[in-house]
């Protein structure tokens, strides 16, 4: 048995050769690129040594759904993947955290913040609304006082007049522009 014991030494010491840490890491490393073939995920091309999380962009914004994510080493032949995570709608391609809150009834930035609620709000897309006294939807002859709101604030704001009449008495909600004024009673009456 100890004979074959040093048969097996001697076999190695033929056979088994010492290389250096350089070559070693060579070996270890086939394209160069530093990161070992270990942890590599493509060790043959430098320009790929580690994957990267990608998640699902279906309406192409750029911005993808963060339940759905994929880890990529190469990026993916299909470009419905991006590397940014937090769209609140993968369907509609305007609605992306840092796109612009508009009057519209949704959430267009995914801040959880729905227009008149939202900070950020596009005011060019809301609507200017004037202090209405009676609450007929005529307001008053313009004053300094307006609210700048996608919904009128309370009751008692309403728009600008379309065709530029505003109430001629904003304290009496029969009297304003396009009315039908009634006769006044005469005592008779008419069937």
């Amino acid at each position: 048995m100890a004979r074959y014991g040093s048969l097996g030494l001697v076999a190695c010491l033929i056979v088994c050769t010492w290389i250096s840490d350089e070559k070693l890491t060579e070996r270890e490393d086939l394209d160069g690129d530093g990161v070992s073939w270990l942890e590599d995920c493509d060790d043959h091309d430098s320009a790929y040594s580690e994957t990267v999380l990608r998640y699902r962009d279906d309406d192409g914004d750029g911005v993808g759904d963060s339940t759905r994510s994929r880890s990529f080493c190469r990026p993916p032949d299909e470009g419905a993947w991006t590397e940014l995570p937090g769209d609140c709608d993968d369907t509609d391609s305007a609605v992306f955290p840092g796109a612009a809150e508009v009057c519209n009834g949704h959430d267009d930035d995914c801040d959880m913040r729905v227009d008149d609620d939202d900070d950020s709000l596009d005011t060019r897309t809301a609507t200017q609304w004037f202090y209405d006294i009676d609450e007929d939807g005529v307001p008053g002859q313009p004053t300094e006082e307006t609210n700048i709101t996608c919904l009128p604030p309370a009751p008692d704001w309403a728009e600008a007049p379309t065709d530029g009449r505003w109430d001629c008495d904003d304290r009496d909600p029969n009297a304003f522009p396009g009315n039908p004024e009634e006769a006044p009673y005469d005592g008779i009456r008419r069937r």
